[in-house]
């Protein structure tokens, strides 16, 4: 889809809109199996939306095939390092607090930044203008 439209401005909105609502869901206290399935499928097609848009956006937003290396290479490394350590970090956190309050707090942090991330890099015509 991401490669149909000029602005992908819209799939980064449903995707905040995905991210927020599956961790707002989370911090709705109850043991209720559906509202998990509903979660699980929410925060799952947003991270898939965020995931396949940043691959796809490596692509539309560079002119030439070096260019989709260099910044594909470097952000590829960096996002793999932060996949590696996140979870375990989040999990740390929790253990730290005794509470799951501040490590969904900093996910919706993250989920801002990754928003604001995302819109800033649609504005542009390509990535090095």
């Amino acid at each position: 889809m991401a490669y149909r439209f000029k602005r992908t401005r819209g799939i980064i909105l449903s995707m905040a809109v995905g991210f927020l609502a599956g961790l707002g869901l989370l911090m709705i206290p109850t043991a209720s199996v559906s509202l998990t399935i509903v979660v699980v499928v929410v925060l799952g097609l947003a991270s898939n939306m965020a995931f396949s848009l940043a691959m796809a956006l490596f692509n539309i937003k560079t002119d030439t095939s070096e260019q989709t290396a260099e910044i594909s290479g470097m952000a590829q490394a960096v996002g793999y390092i932060l996949a590696a350590f996140g979870p375990v970090g989040v999990g740390y956190l929790q253990q730290l607090t005794g509470s799951w309050n501040l490590p969904l707090i900093l996910l919706l942090i993250v989920v801002v930044i990754l928003t604001l991330a995302g819109l800033a890099v649609d504005r542009r015509r390509t990535i090095f203008d």
